[in-house]
């Protein structure tokens, strides 16, 4: 079997690093799988497992005005158009809304089936869309075989877009081996966690304030955030305007957060919205319990308040403190709730959740998938 999975770039971010964990786990299994690209390989964060064939388009790059970036795009389609022809994959997978409509134009008439992926909630993200692509996005994804959201919340939304049951959603798949090995960090002492990319969608400001309130009573707490963005500079002035000193961290992103999720006590995620979010879920894998902020159709679809974690309303820091200091001074909660948070490796482990994916893949081309097993 021959696949396609099509993205702008493997630079910083979850889609992308899903990306490669589903390409590692089908070439696992024997299928012939080629990463497709716009962006050339200089873009890259993320490194393709072995036997993963990759093709870098070198596409990228910014527009000077509308018409500059209609023929740019004209340009994408044709490339990727060509390089589909080449290629002749059994299915093609693709990520994120821009990519997505770019290669169902591309690949119209080919004979190819698609599934486009939509990773966060399109309703509070349709702003970072634009126009054009929303418009775009409803005149082709209808022709889609398949659209795939990472969450019931985001299959809804997709369903007036697939007409015939072609919406549905596959969350996307955690390996507990990924909490093992060499961390690219070390952490010292008690550490809250958080994780992701440094914009303003992610409120890394009320964790930070929230944490603040809590040094006093917990002097010995640090609080490190992994990612990067265009926020590190105010965040920076924020952690000095409140005195954290050396009990704040922001070390940059890492490839392989996993190690570094296994040695904290506590997981923060405050971010006005996700789609499936991916750090929480790696977070539970790893056996931390979760302060998580309850955005609608959000983690409540993971998090069982006061069992496996907590959850608190979206923008409200004085709940968020009153949690995240609870659980900084109550080990032995933390330690039954991190317990219980493991369940997650079994909701979403990858028998699971490559399952899914393969019996959508068997669907939509006719031909029997391999069953595909967590990598090694």
């Amino acid at each position: 079997m021959r696949l396609a999975l099509i993205i702008s770039s493997l630079a910083m971010g979850g889609a992308e690093r899903v990306l490669c964990q589903l390409a590692g786990a089908w070439s696992a299994q024997g299928v012939e799988v080629k990463v497709i690209t716009l962006a050339a390989s200089n873009e890259d964060f993320y490194e393709l497992p072995a036997g993963v064939e990759r093709v870098a388009l070198g596409l990228t790059g910014a527009s000077s005005n509308p018409m500059s970036a209609l023929l740019a795009n004209l340009r994408r389609i044709k490339i990727l158009r060509r390089t589909l022809r080449a290629i002749r994959p059994d299915a093609v997978v693709s990520f994120l809304d821009a990519t997505n409509v770019l290669t169902l134009l591309a690949s119209q008439g080919l004979g190819i089936p698609v599934v486009v992926t939509e990773h966060t909630d399109m309703n509070l993200h349709a702003a970072n869309v634009g126009r054009p692509w929303h418009w775009l996005r409803k005149f082709t994804y209808p022709r889609a075989a398949a659209v795939v959201g990472v969450s019931p919340n985001i299959a809804d939304q997709l369903a007036g877009l697939a007409p015939g049951g072609r919406a549905l959603a596959i969350a996307n798949p955690v390996d507990p081996a990924a909490c093992q090995g060499e961390p690219e960090l070390v952490l010292s002492g008690s550490t809250v966690l958080g994780m992701g990319r440094l914009v303003e969608s992610k409120q890394f400001d009320l964790l930070i304030c929230a944490f603040a309130q809590c040094q006093p009573r917990h002097p010995d707490w640090r609080l490190v955030i992994l990612g990067e963005g265009p926020e590190r500079p105010s965040l920076e002035s924020l952690a000095r305007e409140l005195g954290l000193g050396d009990r704040f961290m922001l070390p940059g992103a890492v490839r392989n957060p996993g190690p570094v999720l296994a040695q904290a006590q506590l997981f923060a995620l405050t971010s006005r919205y996700e789609g499936f979010p991916m750090s929480l879920v790696e977070a539970m894998a790893c056996g931390l319990p979760a302060v998580c902020t309850d955005y609608p159709a959000g983690p409540g679809e993971i998090i069982s308040d006061g069992v496996n974690g907590a959850l608190v309303p979206g923008d409200d820091q004085t709940a968020l403190f009153r949690a995240l200091n609870q659980l900084m001074g109550d080990e032995d909660k933390r330690l039954a709730m991190g317990q219980r948070a493991r369940d997650v490796i079994q909701r979403f482990g990858f028998p699971a959740i490559m399952g899914r994916w393969n019996d959508l893949l068997t669907k939509i081309t006719g031909q029997p998938w391999p069953r595909v097993e967590p990598c090694e």
